[in-house]
């Protein structure tokens, strides 16, 4: 786990320890945030219950609806009174189901002991068609899982399947994956650092090389050219509380090639033909930095085989098409094209 008050340098978890030992809950223990307590679970089984015909008949609306999130843990129900609203910006405008934001009351996250970190971002199913969906979201789900065994610099997620229960009877129920994000505070306290909420075009000089490296060589690996950290496009920026270095933190990637959903359009300024099509746009990589980036792919790489190989959940067609995504990779690791580097840099 991440040690509190370290200088900014990515640190890799061991073997699949990190994936394992996931926070679980009983009544004799204090559990730190509702998103531990979320935790643990194989998929969480989740009702949200409003009026999702209010809140979906404007995609351009800010405003908020009070809805009900019920739990199903352990054999036990458990609801609690939440906030949604719509968030994102391409999917908000693109998708037929768009994601959301989900906003916990703290009065009753304190009166249960927890910590205020209360906002908890859903990655929704997008499109309707419950079998593409399904596919997208998983996938999705792997990219965060397979960068959280690089780095603790990454982003918690826990997978879930939500009956969406609409309170005014205009829109039918629907049942989908879903992933729930960690809270953005809730990350910094762990990082020991804090957001920075005013870091367009920020200062590259203040930023950890070592973990902007990783970053850019995990994106390139998800054949993924959507973000920038010049325009803080799909990254968020922590400053550290030690010394002010900015760590780099992606998020949104079903827009790479490793998702390859159908909405998604390839890149003609990169001249991608396809969505699969890896282009380079991450720093430029000196000896240094290549030699520790890339060993750091090579000591995880039987690891993210084994994670995807592993995960069930997605249909065996699907894993055969990532693992061989993966070896795509893995061969050309070495002799990455990086004509377009620093493009995320630069965007």
């Amino acid at each position: 786990m991440l040690c509190l008050g370290i200088t900014a340098k990515y640190r890799f978890i061991n073997g699949l320890i990190g994936l394992l030992l996931l926070p679980v809950w009983s009544g004799a223990q204090s559990v730190g945030s509702i998103f531990d307590r979320l935790s643990g679970e194989e998929i969480l089984e989740v009702e949200l219950r409003g009026d999702f015909a209010k809140l979906l008949e404007d995609k351009h609306s800010g405003e908020a609806i009070d809805a009900v999130f019920t739990v199903e843990q352990r054999g036990e129900r458990t609801s609690r009174n939440v906030e949604l609203s719509l968030r994102g910006r391409f999917r908000r405008m693109t998708c037929d189901f768009p994601p959301l934001m989900m906003r916990f009351k703290k009065k009753e996250l304190r009166r249960e002991g927890l910590s205020e970190h209360n906002d908890i971002k859903l990655v929704t199913h997008c499109l309707e068609s419950s079998s593409v969906s399904k596919k997208n979201i998983l996938k999705e789900y792997l990219a965060y899982k397979l960068l959280s065994l690089l780095t603790d610099y990454s982003f918690r997620v826990q997978l879930a399947r939500i009956t969406y229960v609409d309170t005014s009877g205009l829109v039918s129920d629907t049942r989908r994956y879903a992933i729930l994000v960690e809270d953005e505070d809730e990350l910094a306290e762990r990082l020991n650092a804090k957001e920075c909420k005013d870091c367009l075009n920020p200062d590259i000089t203040r930023m950890d090389l070592a973990d902007l490296a990783l970053v850019s060589v995990f994106q390139y690996m998800i054949g993924n050219t959507d973000w920038s950290v010049l325009m803080n496009r799909n990254v968020k920026l922590f400053e550290e509380t030690t010394d002010g270095t900015l760590l780099s933190v992606p998020y949104d990637f079903d827009y790479s090639g490793w998702v390859n959903a159908p909405y998604a359009k390839p890149n003609p300024d990169l001249g991608q033909v396809a969505l699969t099509d890896r282009i380079y746009v991450g720093i430029m990589l000196n000896t240094s930095l290549k030699e520790q980036t890339f060993s750091a792919f090579r000591e995880r790489k039987n690891a993210m085989y084994e994670l995807v190989r592993g995960f069930k959940k997605l249909d065996a067609t699907s894993r055969k098409a990532l693992v061989a995504y993966l070896d795509s990779f893995y061969e050309h690791l070495e002799n990455i094209d990086m004509k377009f580097a620093n493009r995320a840099m630069i965007w």
